[in-house]
């Protein structure tokens, strides 16, 4: 059964009961119905020519499979439309309820949806502007405009699979009964079930077959569905409720179904005025603005849904997407959402890219997974078996051994893979009776050379696990190959994620702008297939979608001045400065704190053995230009002690061997690993094995430095230069305690920055794992700063009870431990908070601010009952798809701060773009303040945030994300790749999926305590790396 969607917008207060009307006869709209833009804050939307990029033409839909379906029986005398109280599922008339009871059914309703008392209203938008340039910028937002008195009527759907079952009751004229799901559920444990691809099959058959003739429920009425629960009507239904039988085709097979429709049971009519009314400020009824954003938002993506590849909010072609890997493709699709903004109801339109499987064998996705020939295998590990099981788990295969004949052609069997045999296919043993002969036991390899005269080519390898999970069936891998257009739900490797970013982010502002403005042409304005059907929809609930991008005004932030060691100051130009001036290369700027690299030694991990026999000549050129790059940034640098060359890998001893050189160096402080090629089948582990021994089991600072960087064995010759040893001591210098860069105080600087040793930011993050990873745990970051130039951070990680939960359960202890440390470095508590959290979505916003936030002052409270400190609390975000672009076509200059036009009507809440975008589509990030007790203005609230963009000691650029919140990240990021090591045995692999069956598709359990303490014990730095920026 599809789970219900859930509104995307906080909740707030609740909506009265609306009055259900039948509305008359639908007016076309005229321009009179909508409403203007205006507003002080919001200037009106100027005419933008449109700029035109080539696109495909819009695909025409293919044409559904007809078939029979039963009329159904017709409304019962005495219906009143929308009254569903009055008649009963079995069609008896129900007495009428007392004026007693509706008043307690009434007040229960409104006790239930009243929002909990401890539900904190957020601040509003300051008064006081944001000081910068004025500049006007065009958005991806087209406004929607609706007219008067357009209602909609909102119903639940459910689909239910058919059966049917012979009966021997002789009072049944049919001997053939049809029972539901729900009923055949208690005899079969295993149900399928029926995704939104299928749903919107069913329910398409569904409108064609009831829509024919006069007194179908259907006729001369337009229905939307969201793939899932909401269906909507631009008309009530002739009765309610509805449950009528749907036969769907496919191939050479025929499925019954059932759907049942039920009108809501509160507001089920939906009157699209109060949109009108919110935004001019005659109403504040948010129920009700959130159920008609669903329903625009079901209306405008439902044509395409049904024609196309829907993924989340993504629609994508059919079309052969571009090369990514040798098993990846990369697709463009179209994000579509509708907002109810500062400037009213928007669509937001963007670009979007996924990467899919390729439709190849199934080989050869192993192949790629192992990183070499199957056939050269003996014999898969278990490290082996997990990576493929956890690549190929849910994925679809043809199986091309047999093949049928179907009404559109010959056609092979579809399967979705569940796992992969414990033994190989020439053990795995079965029962099998061949025709004319005795039943006996023969393997599967045995078997498909009998009945199919296939002889495996591996039949040492695995089978396939497809089917149901009860009674899985066993398939040889060489004989299935992958179902097209299907999505990656695995976590991409960092080989494939940097090649998406490199072809995807190649578009200018202006040709994205331009294919954006396009498709909204095509799809609602066009005279195309998916035009008309679109226009037909928009004309029935009087919408009109404007051509033209919206214009949003701007202010530009003036950069802060950066110092470094010995009073030098540096004023960054667009974004970025130089720490070396280009015509005294000698006579840069230093570290502002430099630390010492003094007792360190070499590990030469290449395995190359052209590397290693120049690997002595190689690795003291290395070094001897290292250290000198080193002291030329103000670092005391000495030259490693010695350096040990490892001639060959091995997953256990390699290690164990490195921890006892070690343990015999008391006083090694660092470590500088020469790692082998991305290609290397153990290169993830060996980076996962060697952060564990440093930032865990031994204290030490680690630097990676990968072969492929330092030496070219084609043509022998060393390949680093000077500005790739900078960029090494950038990451080298804070993990040994330093600070690069840091803020010069000016009399721009925000009031909160000046008073010394009162204010601690902070930082924090939780890192899910990918979509559909049943094995890998949620992990959450905190990082707090302990000193007063903001750029010294005490780094907590722990894993979360709950594999996927986004609340910080254990925020107060995290928070306990950051205040302590605070407390050792400065004798005091911090008197101010900020803390900038990472990785929430808008429908959690409320929900983190009551359970996270009171847990901050719960910290404050176990050190000191009367410390009161001042706490502001806001979310940054950047996995939103609103872009900015000047009106030239190019991208906004960094300190680009919007506050107007797309962001909420009053809460506190601005975009600001702190990078520069030298290649593609800058991508702002997104603030909402949820808690502001140091009463930020608006300009000193932006600015703060901008300036620490700028103190990110990994380079000399302003970032995207403020210092602190990078910097939980990246420690939430290394605390993934700690458990993800060598050591991992196979019962890890049940670390969350403890829950098993009844967790959802994307798995998600509690963790057995053993375990959890297990892999949280390889997550708990050691103390003395806590308070450095080891994972820079």
């Amino acid at each position: 059964m599809a789970k219900k969607k859930k509104f995307s917008d906080r909740d707030r207060a609740p909506a009265p009961p609306q009055q259900q009307t039948r509305p008359a006869a639908r007016p076309v709209a005229d321009e009179s119905d909508f409403p203007s833009l205006g507003g002080p804050s919001q200037p009106a939307p100027q005419v933008v020519a449109p700029i035109r990029a080539p696109t495909a033409p819009a695909p025409v839909p293919t044409a559904r499979p007809v078939v029979s379906v039963p009329q159904s029986p017709p409304p019962q005398a005495g219906y009143s439309g929308g009254q569903s109280s009055s008649v009963s599922e079995s069609g008896d008339q129900k007495a009428p309820e007392k004026p007693t009871e509706l008043a307690e059914k009434l007040q229960k309703k409104l006790t239930l949806s009243t929002p909990r008392r401890n539900h904190r209203a957020f601040p509003k938008r300051p008064k006081d502007e944001v000081v910068g340039q004025s500049v006007a910028l065009l958005t991806n937002h087209f406004l929607i405009k609706v007219g008067k008195k357009t209602l909609a009527y909102h119903y639940d759907i459910e689909v239910e699979r058919a059966f049917k079952k012979p009966v021997e009751d002789p009072n049944v004229v049919d001997k053939e009964v049809v029972e539901s799901t729900l009923a055949v559920k208690k005899q079969n444990k295993f149900s399928r079930k029926i995704g939104t691809n299928l749903n919107r099959k069913i329910f398409q058959q569904m409108i064609e077959s009831y829509s024919q003739t006069a007194g179908q429920h259907f006729h001369g009425i337009r229905a939307v569905y969201d793939g899932q629960k909401n269906m909507f009507t631009s008309r009530q239904l002739t009765a309610n409720p509805i449950r009528v039988e749907v036969s769907l085709k496919e191939g050479d097979r025929t499925s019954d179904f059932f759907v049942n429709i039920k009108l809501v049971e509160t507001n089920n009519t939906i009157d699209l005025s109060i949109l009108n009314d919110y935004k001019d400020g005659k109403t504040c009824d948010d129920e009700a603005v959130k159920k008609s954003i669903l329903f625009i938002n079901t209306l405008l993506r439902h044509q395409a849904s049904m024609d196309l590849i829907p993924i989340g909010q993504s629609i994508f072609t059919r079309q052969p997407g571009q090369h990514l890997s040798p098993v990846l493709d990369l697709s463009y699709g179209i994000y579509t959402s509708v907002r109810n903004l500062m400037a009213g109801p928007t669509l937001n339109v963007d670009r979007s890219a996924a990467a899919f499987i390729k439709p190849t064998d199934v080989k050869i996705i192993i192949d790629y997974i192992l990183k070499g020939d199957l056939g050269l295998i003996p014999r898969l590990s278990p490290y082996q078996m997990r990576n493929i099981k956890r690549e190929l788990s849910g994925l679809q295969v043809e199986a091309k051994h047999i093949s049928y004949q179907g009404s559109t052609g010959e056609y092979y069997r579809k399967y979705r893979i569940i796992g992969l045999s414990d033994k190989p296919a020439n053990e795995e043993m079965f029962e099998w009776s061949e025709t004319g002969k005795e039943t006996r036991r023969v393997s599967v390899v045995e078997y498909f050379r009998l009945k199919y005269n296939i002889n495996l080519r591996y039949p040492k390898m695995p089978c396939l696990l497809v089917g149901n999970p009860t009674k899985p069936s066993k398939l040889p891998l060489e004989v299935c190959k992958i179902v097209s257009h299907q999505r990656v739900r695995r976590s991409l490797t960092n080989t494939e994620r940097s090649e998406m970013t490199r072809i995807s982010g190649q578009q200018q502002p202006h040709q994205r702008f331009g294919l954006i403005q396009d498709h909204v042409i095509n799809q609602f304005h066009s005279n195309e297939s998916i035009g008309v059907k679109n226009k037909q929809f928009l004309f029935e609930f009087s919408i009109d979608i404007s051509k033209q991008l919206l214009t949003v005004g701007s202010k530009i932030i003036a950069a802060p001045s950066l110092k470094y060691s010995g009073d030098k100051t540096v004023s960054p130009r667009d974004g970025e400065w130089e720490m070396f001036d280009r015509k005294n290369p000698r006579g840069g700027a230093r570290f502002f704190k430099a630390a010492s690299l003094e007792n360190w030694i070499i590990l030469n991990m290449s395995f190359d053995p052209a590397f290693n026999d120049e690997g002595i000549n190689i690795i003291g050129r290395f070094s001897k230009e290292l250290c000198d790059q080193a002291k030329e940034m103000g670092m005391r640098a000495l030259p490693h002690q010695r350096a040990i060359n490892i001639p060959n890998f091995l997953p256990i001893n390699t290690f164990a061997m490195i921890k006892t050189n070690i343990s015999k160096m008391p006083q090694l402080k660092a470590i500088l690993f020469i790692t082998p090629v991305k290609t290397h089948p153990y290169s993830d582990a060996i980076y996962s094995e060697i952060k564990l021994l440093g930032d865990v089991q031994n204290g030490l600072t680690t630097q990676c430095v990968n072969a492929a960087n330092l030496w070219d064995g084609r043509s022998r010759r060393t390949k680093w230069n000077r500005s790739y040893l900078r960029q090494l001591m950038l990451k080298v210098n804070p993990k040994l305690g330093g600070i690069n860069v840091a803020l010069m105080d000016s009399a721009s600087m925000p009031a909160i920055f000046k008073k010394k040793k009162s204010l601690m930011i902070v930082g924090a993050d939780v890192n899910h794992p990918a979509p559909g990873d049943k094995v890998e745990p949620s992990i959450s970051a905190v990082v707090g700063s302990y000193d007063d130039d903001y750029c010294n951070y005490y780094t907590i990680t722990k894993l979360q009870p709950k594999s996927r939960e986004e609340m910080i359960t254990q925020l107060d202890s995290m928070f306990v431990e950051l205040l302590k440390n605070y407390q050792k470095h400065n004798k005091c508590l911090p008197e101010r908070v900020v803390f900038f959290r990472d990785g929430v979505s808008e429908g959690q916003f409320q929900h983190v601010i009551d359970h996270e936030y009171p847990l901050i002052a719960e910290a404050f409270a176990k050190i000191d009952a009367k410390h009161k400190p001042k706490i502001t609390f806001l979310v940054a975000q950047k996995r939103h798809h609103t872009r900015f672009m000047t009106k030239e076509g190019r991208n906004v200059a960094p300190g680009t701060v919007v506050d107007n036009g797309v962001t909420h009507k009053s809460d506190f809440d601005f975009y600001l773009c702190s990078q520069a975008g030298r290649i593609g589509t800058s991508r702002p990030a997104h603030y909402y303040v949820l808690a502001d007790e140091n009463g930020f203005k608006a300009d000193d609230m932006c600015k703060m945030t901008y300036y620490l963009c700028h103190i990110y000691q990994r380079c000399t650029k302003s970032v995207s994300l403020p210092a602190p919140v990078f910097y939980a990240d990246l420690a939430a990021y290394r605390a993934k790749v700690l458990i993800s090591g060598l050591q991992r045995g196979s019962d890890t692999a049940s670390v969350v999926s403890s829950g098993g069956e009844g967790d959802g598709e994307d798995g998600g359990g509690d963790a057995p305590q053993e375990l959890y303490t297990d892999l949280q014990s390889r997550i708990n730095v050691n103390s003395v790396q806590k308070e450095k920026l080891y994972f820079c």
